[in-house]
């Protein structure tokens, strides 16, 4: 009877080490659930992030830092990677000048502003106006413009100043590209969202 006594207490000690041991495991496969989710939401929050930091312009040539003297007039601009010539297209009095008033470079209905990279493919263009703007149309060559910003897909991209009078101001020039820089954005927000909530 002792014996069995024995053996009784040894079976139920050992179910309760078990027991115990179970739960331990349980815990400890949650944690490692939460953790998992944890890692995978910050992982998530950091590449939307690094996206963010993709969008951003490569390359910005702002012309009041160019140190032109007031009416000067203005052909060529160059950046590290993309180049701006300017052009009296079909104006045949005013070609593209810098004026202190404004800090920008005027440019004259019929007149061309080429951006172009040898290098790179270029993906969006801002163009910043200076103060005392003009209201003519701009048009570009290809892809899409709209309110000072180009975007699409090219090496070269022409902008032309409508109308036959008045001016636009263009006090700076931003550039994205999409080697280099520009193409993170795309790649995070490719990403379908229901995977993204599958993984959380």
């Amino acid at each position: 009877m002792k014996h069995f006594l024995s053996l009784c207490r040894s079976d139920i000690g050992t179910m309760s080490a078990l027991t115990v041991g179970q739960k331990c495991v349980n815990t400890s496969l949650s944690g490692i659930k939460h953790a998992s989710r944890m890692f995978l939401t910050l992982l998530m929050l950091l590449l939307l992030n690094v996206g963010n930091v993709w969008a951003e312009a490569d390359e910005t040539i702002t012309f009041s830092e160019k140190e032109y003297s007031n009416q000067q007039a203005v052909a060529s601009v160059s950046g590290a990677y993309f180049t701006i010539a300017f052009d009296k297209g079909t104006n045949s009095s005013n070609a593209p000048k810098y004026y202190t008033s404004g800090a920008a470079i005027r440019c004259y209905g019929g007149n061309t502003m080429t951006i172009s990279s040898s290098i790179k493919t270029i993906e969006k263009i801002e163009i910043t106006f200076g103060s005392g703007d003009g209201t003519n149309a701009i048009t570009t060559d290809k892809d899409t413009y709209s309110s000072g910003t180009w975007s699409g897909s090219a090496t070269s991209v022409t902008f032309t100043i409508g109308g036959t009078s008045g001016n636009r101001r263009l006090s700076a020039i931003a550039v994205t590209y999409t080697s280099g820089g520009g193409g993170g954005e795309t790649a995070v927000k490719s990403l379908p969202q229901n995977r993204i909530k599958n993984n959380l």
